[in-house]
């Protein structure tokens, strides 16, 4: 989701005389303003807690929102949604976690010199069996970037992220944190400041863009994944938030080998393929821009006829049409120019049903051999995505006029 914090402060001090302790900080904080239970936090701008634990250090929110006393020993509260954070993507509100390709926690910081991150390894929610999920994080001081870099962790808890060096209190610092891919699933619990330490709000991106497409728009062969595909490099460039609708091996269509878990319904889903299908409440934000690049598939496994590629298109792109009303749609064609003659017809079929808010991009010319890592069939290099980045960049400044 794209979501700014608006909670009403309040202060909430764990002190022998003021009543609060682990069990009813969450009754507590509820009241401001009042909720039924803790789903509601994000409809209502509430305060939500998750847990109270008995730990060294201080799990803060925001400086004016509540403190947290020491008493009989450091006690502290994880929150999970708190002011000045941005949830990118299709974040499950209720568990903290997401499903595609890309999402992301943007928040923004200062006053402290340390950073901790409290995280849980939720790789057992995949169908697959993964024993481990990566963590990336990358954090701006506005003059210098400090990584990417992975975490990879097996095992729930609080790691220490804070650079090298430690960080400055008179800085603001901006954290990006997220899964390296696809497989990646975390559940987000919390920050850990200095004491005084606090989020801020400010200078968020404005616009966001969703790239829809298959193992090529999630980086799935990429040194970092979704960090270092095209599609997050496109949208890091352009100074706008981002996300990735994409999964290795989806195809269009379910024609021939194809899976039966396609794009053309999953789209749709709150979570990628390799669960059961979960509508997507779209109110939780609306795109500025969608990228699509998707048929490398639908060839390799069928190839599926041309007409039923267009016709499939056409209703994906209608479908995307109604939850993103207002939303500029860019269709890619893919780096081996699989179905331009579909896509094209497509995007024509849809201008004559009056929607005029879509560009076709031709990727002929692009890449060459050495563009392609070797052995993983059409998947670009690192070097590849860059140069993709740096093609589809103009395009959509041209376009959006952003």
């Amino acid at each position: 989701m794209l979501r700014s914090s608006k909670y009403r402060f309040v202060q909430l001090e764990l002190t022998e005389s003021s009543g609060l302790n682990h069990s009813n900080i969450v009754d507590h904080a509820l009241q401001y303003p009042h909720s039924s239970h803790p789903g509601d936090c994000l409809r209502d701008h509430c305060l939500c807690f998750t847990a109270c634990s008995m730990d060294g250090g201080k799990w803060i929110a925001d400086r004016s929102e509540y403190q947290v006393s020491t008493f009989p020993s450091a006690m502290f509260c994880v929150a999970r949604w708190f002011y000045g954070e941005r949830y990118v993507g299709r974040w499950d509100s209720t568990n903290v976690n997401a499903f595609w390709s890309g999402p992301y926690l943007r928040v923004r910081f200062t006053n402290t010199t340390t950073l901790k991150v409290k995280l849980d390894n939720s790789a057992s929610f995949h169908s697959d069996v993964v024993t481990e999920v990566t963590v990336v994080y990358r954090i701006d001081s506005g003059s210098a970037n400090i990584g990417p870099t992975a975490l990879t962790l097996n095992t729930s808890g609080v790691f220490d992220i804070t650079p090298s060096g430690s960080l400055r209190t008179s800085r603001i610092y901006s954290l990006q944190i997220g899964g390296l891919g696809w497989r990646d699933v975390i559940q987000f619990r919390g920050l850990q400041f200095d004491n005084g330490g606090y989020t801020i709000h400010q200078n968020f991106p404005t616009k966001l863009i969703e790239f829809v497409g298959d193992s090529i728009t999630a980086g799935a062969t990429d040194t970092l994944e979704t960090w270092s595909d095209y599609s997050f490099l496109t949208g890091e460039k352009l100074g706008v938030e981002h996300t990735q609708i994409a999964y290795p091996a989806i195809c269009l269509t379910n024609y021939g080998t194809c899976p039966n878990q396609t794009m053309s319904d999953y789209f749709f889903s709150a979570r990628n393929p390799g669960y059961d299908f979960t509508p997507w409440d779209f109110s939780k934000y609306k795109a500025d821009a969608l990228s699509i690049m998707i048929g490398q598939n639908d060839h390799g496994h069928g190839p599926a006829p041309s007409a039923l590629f267009q016709s499939t298109l056409t209703t994906l792109l209608t479908g995307i049409r109604a939850k993103h009303p207002l939303a500029h749609i860019f269709i890619l064609l893919t780096f081996r120019g699989f179905y331009e003659t579909e896509i094209v017809a497509s995007i024509a079929e849809r201008n004559t049903a009056g929607d005029n808010a879509l560009t076709f991009v031709n990727t002929t010319g692009w890449l060459n051999s050495t563009d392609f890592l070797i052995g993983a069939g059409p998947h670009p290099s690192d070097a590849g995505h860059r140069k993709v980045a740096k093609l589809l960049i103009p395009i959509f400044k041209s376009v959006l006029r952003w």
